[in-house]
């Protein structure tokens, strides 16, 4: 792909693009593969430096493989697919996270403003249920985001995979210290936050693994931000094991972040 971009190659780009695939940039802004396409040069410069990237993690699912990392200030996620076990890899979702120059995350727990309901996301969302198993991660979804607003540290743990980090512009936070805070705001206050509902979404299936990618925020007009996600099932029933959000500009300010 690196090399595509760099000879501004739009056949050859296009040829290792997913027919569903997005691409969102530091801004928030949100391409299909068309609008990809017909934006190279940018598209090439969030690709620059990929080549050296720190911090640089891979996962093979199977049909899904991860690739995340930074390079120039931003936290990148590449998610490449197989549409079958025999097809060929191809670039399904980009995604880049600015990183904010905030302090060391430190976690302190704090009274709910908004703990009175969660219908979306907690009991209904937008996402699609084409088979059994964006069926089932629909649910699951809606079950871990019911253990944030009520702080279910334990059952959060048992929906969550052991490879789980969650990114944003502000960190990354890994598994085991998103269930000791989920558990030091439950001994606080007894749950948190109702989450920020889901605007629009979609699940794709492959094999053991359903990505999940949605736009979210309280104004339906103005997103807040893009999420993408990444459910697997080891044999154990589904479990996140991967979520990145990235924030957009003008929604994030009408949300008084």
């Amino acid at each position: 792909m690196t090399l595509a971009l760099a000879t501004a190659d739009k056949t050859a780009v296009g040829a290792l693009l997913d027919a569903k695939f997005q691409w969102v940039d530091v801004s928030g802004t949100v391409r299909n593969k068309a609008e990809a396409l017909e934006n190279l040069e940018a598209f090439a410069a969030s690709d620059k430096g990929i080549g050296s990237p720190t911090e640089l993690v891979t996962r093979d699912y199977g049909q899904v493989e991860v690739l995340r990392g930074i390079h120039d200030h931003v936290k990148f996620g590449h998610i490449w697919v197989k549409s079958s076990p025999s097809a060929g890899w191809r670039a399904f979702v980009y995604v880049d996270t600015p990183i904010r120059d905030v302090p060391e995350r430190s976690f302190t727990p704090r009274k709910p403003t908004n703990a009175d309901s969660c219908e979306n996301p907690c009991n209904t969302t937008p996402f699609n249920e084409e088979n059994a198993a964006t069926a089932a991660v629909k649910k699951t979804w809606m079950r871990i985001k019911t253990d944030e607003w009520k702080a279910n540290a334990e059952d959060w743990d048992a929906l969550s995979d052991v490879d789980h980090i969650t990114i944003s512009s502000t960190g990354a936070l890994p598994k085991r210290p998103h269930v000791e805070e989920l558990a030091k705001q439950h001994a606080a206050f007894g749950g948190a936050g109702a989450g920020v509902p889901v605007i629009s979404g979609h699940l794709a299936d492959f094999g053991n693994v359903v990505v999940m990618t949605d736009l979210e925020g309280r104004n339906p007009a103005k997103p807040a931000a893009f999420a993408l996600r990444l459910f697997i099932d080891r044999g154990q029933g589904w479990k996140i094991c991967l979520s990145i959000h990235t924030e957009i500009g003008a929604g994030r300010a009408a949300e008084g972040d």
